[in-house]
């Protein structure tokens, strides 16, 4: 019984799928790793961006944008190379 499921899931690892299914797969992966930069990044811009005289922070519309913008550039460098990759492998 065990080792029916084990033989299961070793042919769900070596089974062979599109680099796009692969890329989708691993996009929440690619999300998690990138929240953090996303959020250093936005914090950059709101400090950067300045403060009022009463030391308040007068916006933090642009570090909401910056860190979707980082996230999704993460995201977009990670999931073409995740597609190339795959797809020189199944050449």
């Amino acid at each position: 019984m065990l080792q029916g499921v084990i033989d299961k899931i070793d042919a769900q690892i070596n089974k062979t799928r599109s680099p796009l299914v692969n890329t989708l797969i691993a996009t929440p992966i690619f999300l998690i790793v990138g929240l953090p930069l996303a959020i250093i990044g936005a914090t950059v811009v709101i400090i950067a961006t300045g403060t009022q005289p009463t030391v308040a922070q007068a916006d933090a519309m642009p570090g909401v944008i910056a860190g979707v913008v980082i996230l999704f550039l993460f995201w977009l460098w990670a999931a073409y190379g995740t597609y190339t990759s795959n797809k020189k492998l199944q050449s």
